[in-house]
C-alpha cells in the first residue's frame, strides 16, 4: 500500500461512502454489494477502494474464486449465478470515471504523469 492509497478527500471519502451504502441497501445483499463495489473500483483503477473493498468481501464470505475472477466475470459462467452477472452487467454499463483513473481524482495530489490518452492517440 502506498501513501498515495492512504490519501482520500474527506468529501469524496463521504460520496463514496453514500454510494456504498445505498448499494447495500438497494441489493440487500451485503456480499453482492461488495462485489459491485470491487468491480467498479477495478474498472476506475481506485487501489484504495479496491484494498477496503477486497477486504470487506472476505470478511463477508465472498469466495477467493469470485476475487480471483472477478475482472472476466463474464467469461467465468460457472463461478457467478444470474444475479450476479446481472449486477455486474449493470456495474460496468453506469461505472466509467470520464477522464483519468480515482489516483487523479479522488486524492489531491497531482497524476504521476502528463501524459493522457489523448495525447498517445494524437501522437500514434
Amino acid at each position: 500500500m502506498t501513501v498515495r492509497t492512504r490519501l482520500l478527500d474527506r468529501e469524496v471519502g463521504r460520496a463514496l461512502s453514500s454510494v456504498s451504502a445505498a448499494a447495500k441497501r438497494g441489493l440487500g445483499d451485503p456480499a453482492l454489494a461488495e462485489l459491485v463495489v470491487i468491480r467498479a473500483s477495478q474498472l476506475n483503477h481506485c487501489a484504495f477502494c479496491l484494498d477496503m473493498h477486497l477486504g470487506v468481501a472476505r470478511e463477508l464470505g465472498v469466495s477467493e474464486g469470485q476475487l480471483d475472477l472477478l475482472a472476466s466475470w463474464e467469461e467465468a459462467e460457472d463461478v457467478f449465478d444470474e444475479r450476479e452477472r446481472a449486477a455486474l452487467a449493470l456495474t460496468e454499463a453506469v461505472t466509467v470515471l470520464a477522464e483519468g483513473s480515482c489516483r487523479t481524482r479522488c486524492t489531491r495530489e497531482p497524476p504521476r504523469t502528463s501524459t493522457t490518452v489523448n495525447s498517445l492517440i494524437s501522437s500514434g
